[in-house]
């Protein structure tokens, strides 16, 4: 569904869920990843079945929550009392994916149509997200923390670049993500036993997170002034891809690249 997963076996508290070999598929409610792909996944999937794109339109599911998750809406009448708003832009999504077939735009305008519900939707799963599952980053390390709130951070220029979300770009961006959990002592670009991309995934991602918070918001304002057209955002996905895969890239020049993208608007 979503460029935005992470690794979701990530336990923390005193739950051994995703640990143990006998439950392999198991993943802990203590989870902030977990709770937050929650969000990305389940309530897009309700939708999914709600709107017929799954299903016959007509069975009900209902999700079983594990063991101290009782905070998760289950259905989709529940998510809908409880994130009415959320619902419905994955509705439309959803909707709009099954009638872009039928309309006589060209196939990149319906590209656009598809990818600017989409993102919409995927946008404001992730602020609700952030906001309830807040709580579950109590027990984390301030590294992983960082990388977290970064990681969220990212979402504000993939989707205003109308990123691609396939499986082949998703995996292409997931396999440099970090492959454990990250402790009080990990300093990126300088973690030993990470490789040099996971290294550089994580400098990249707190890099753009820093330098934003430091202008004020200037970094966010201009990607998306940036992405004004179809070739613009050509242009930013193009960014994106040497921005997280490219080591070489020169990412001090990316705020006079966007200026001059925004300028050609």
């Amino acid at each position: 569904m979503a460029l935005l997963t992470g690794r979701l076996v990530d336990p923390t508290g005193a739950s051994t869920c995703g640990q143990m070999s006998a439950d392999p598929m198991c993943i802990s409610p203590k989870s902030w990843w977990a709770c937050v792909n929650y969000y990305l996944s389940v309530i897009p999937f309700l939708a999914a079945v709600q709107t017929g794109v799954i299903g016959d339109g007509v069975t009900k599911i209902t999700i079983q929550p594990a063991e101290g998750a009782e905070d998760y809406c289950t259905s989709y009448t529940d998510c809908s009392t409880k994130h009415a708003d959320l619902m419905a832009l994955w509705e439309t999504f959803f909707q709009t994916m099954k009638t872009a077939s039928e309309s006589g735009a060209t196939d990149s305008e319906k590209r656009d149509q598809i990818l600017s519900t989409m993102w919409a939707a995927q946008q404001a799963s992730l602020q609700q997200a952030t906001t309830s599952c807040s709580e579950r980053q109590q027990s984390y390390s301030g590294p992983k923390i960082t990388f977290a709130q970064s990681w969220v951070n990212a979402a504000d220029y993939v989707s205003a670049a109308y990123f691609l979300s396939n499986l082949e770009k998703s995996v292409q961006f997931m396999n440099p993500l970090p492959g454990r959990v990250l402790t009080a002592t990990d300093s990126p670009p300088n973690i030993p036993d990470l490789t040099a991309e996971e290294n550089h995934t994580l400098y990249i991602f707190s890099w753009m997170s820093s330098i934003n918070r430091l202008l004020g918001g200037t970094l966010v304002r201009s990607w998306k002034s940036a992405m004004c057209s179809d070739s613009a955002r050509e242009k930013g996905r193009a960014l994106l891809d040497d921005l997280v895969l490219n080591p070489k890239f020169a990412v001090s020049g990316l705020l006079s690249i966007l200026t001059e993208m925004a300028t050609n608007c």
